[in-house]
């Protein structure tokens, strides 16, 4: 089996699951006050330790106070995932854990992991130029201007599924290209969801 494609070890993911029990309740109350990304770096590298493609996310709960989102950056790492996954303890009134990808309350908000760079949202503007059937949007970061595609595009792809989640426009084709300018009268991502929001 390729390394990609492998699973933890599951003594590993044992001591992932224990490493999460001391850190679950200081990230709780990080969360309410609004300084949780103290608690990025570790997250992400205790689960890159168990498979490098693992991603991570945290939001409001369906029926716990949070949920612990952890999912596959690639199609091989789904099984790693599920792995994990697997071996989480039982949700209660505080954690639930899933493998859903939501799209944040707040775009803006997001943190791309690529490698080791942080590449936060809040600096990501973009353009859209609306012509028939099909939105071309082009987005611009300045973190991103010199960088290769193989590390732009995640970026990108994390972007737009922050704007659209799982439902993107029924009957318009999207396009999405980066520019190394900022673009003029450019959106940031909150303001980019409401425009796509309101095309057929």
């Amino acid at each position: 089996m390729a390394d990609d494609q492998r699973i933890p070890d599951p003594d590993a993911i044992t001591r992932f699951w224990f490493w999460w029990a001391r850190i679950r309740e200081p990230l709780a109350e990080a969360i309410a006050e609004f300084r949780s990304e103290e608690f990025v770096p570790p997250l992400r590298d205790a689960l890159t330790a168990l498979h490098p493609d693992l991603r991570f996310a945290t939001h409001p709960g369906l029926r716990a106070a949070h949920a612990l989102t952890i999912t596959a950056a690639t199609p091989a790492a789904r099984r790693a995932a599920a792995a994990v996954l697997a071996a989480a303890p039982a949700p209660d009134h505080l954690w639930e854990f899933d493998d859903l990808e939501l799209p944040p309350a707040d775009p803006n908000a997001l943190t791309c992991l690529v490698g080791d760079l942080e590449i936060r949202m809040t600096g990501m503007r973009a353009a859209v130029h609306h012509r028939g059937a099909t939105a071309f949007i082009e987005f611009f970061h300045p973190m991103l201007v010199d960088l290769s595609p193989e590390i732009t595009d995640p970026v990108l792809e994390s972007a737009l599924a922050a704007v659209l989640g799982d439902v993107p426009p029924r009957r318009t084709q999207l396009v999405v290209a980066l520019v190394r300018q900022r673009p003029a009268e450019a959106l940031d991502l909150r303001e980019l969801r409401a425009f796509l929001a309101g095309l057929p």
